[in-house]
């Protein structure tokens, strides 16, 4: 069982009071409970709030997960806790999951006054956790889909934000800005504050400073896309530059095979596997979609 694991429980006790935490010794607790892990605890510099980390390298034994599931119990006692677990379908890449698994329902189960989210970003493995026969967590959570923000409501938000500094954004412009970003939220707020941040006071935003905004995010975000192309062979970046271009629905069509070099339906379907499994694709709802929305918009700008 990995230090991941131990991680995401950490994140439960991010926005505790230090100095009350202190005095009460639970501090010391998580640091002796779990001290083969080596934990650090710093200070956020954004939120200012005590952060724990450990090692990534350290090995959690069951005993370990139990412990952790036991502090937040007792901590519980005295400060309402909810537990977020974020891209929990992450837990079925381990390679005794189930085991994982059957400990957090052992535990959960009877920890009726706090409650528990398991977010993940691949609704499909994350589904087969709660509604697999052989899941030891089957049926364990309410499912709930969080869809895009209606653009109605959330178009009327982003204006009156502009507005704080007379910047005037037109319907035009706004969904483009929601179309690159396939209307999800986080990218769509990113993409605004590169907006926000290329554009003068009471300046009306124009396609041209829609272009700098995008750039910005490229130069932003330079190093991360070359460490995918570090991973990628001519091949696989030639099937990802094809998707881009051609969109994710119809990814054996001739039309996008035929762009990708003139690949077999074969080595396309292997090409994606690869991709998938390293996360600069996922496949929802029959498509193949990238994961960030600006590499894709990179990878169209820079013609590979």
């Amino acid at each position: 069982m990995t230090a991941q694991i131990a991680r995401s429980f950490f994140l439960t006790f991010s926005g505790i009071e230090y100095k009350m935490e202190t005095q009460s010794g639970f501090v010391e607790k998580i640091f002796k409970t779990l001290i083969h892990l080596k934990p650090v605890l710093s200070v956020d510099p954004i939120s200012g709030l005590p952060t724990f980390s450990i090692d990534v390298g350290s090995e959690l034994k069951p005993e370990s997960l139990q412990a952790i599931l036991s502090l937040i119990e007792m901590k519980s006692k005295t400060k309402k806790i909810v537990v977020v677990m974020h891209e929990f379908q992450d837990i079925g890449n381990l390679k005794n999951a189930n085991e994982v698994l059957a400990i957090l329902r052992g535990q959960i189960q009877y920890q009726k006054n706090i409650p528990y989210l398991f977010s993940g970003s691949i609704r499909k493995k994350i589904d087969q956790i709660f509604t697999d026969a052989g899941s030891p967590l089957l049926k364990s959570a309410l499912p709930m889909v969080v869809g895009p923000i209606p653009y109605e409501e959330f178009s009327v938000f982003i204006l009156e934000k502009f507005q704080i500094e007379k910047k005037t954004i037109n319907d035009e412009l706004l969904k483009k800005i929601f179309t690159i970003c396939r209307n999800i939220s986080g990218d769509i707020q990113q993409f605004c504050e590169a907006l926000w941040s290329v554009s003068a006071y009471q300046e009306t935003l124009s396609h041209k400073t829609f272009d700098k905004a995008l750039n910005l995010i490229f130069a932003r975000e330079a190093q991360s896309y070359e460490i995918i192309l570090s991973e990628l062979t001519t091949f696989q970046l030639k099937c990802l530059d094809a998707i881009a271009r051609h969109g994710g629905k119809k990814v054996l069509s001739q039309e996008l095979l035929k762009s990708a070099g003139g690949v077999a339906p074969a080595s396309m379907k292997k090409a994606l596997q690869r991709m998938l499994q390293r996360r600069f694709l996922l496949h929802d709802q029959g498509e193949y979609k990238f994961f960030n929305p600006f590499f894709r918009a990179w990878l169209v700008t820079n013609g590979f």
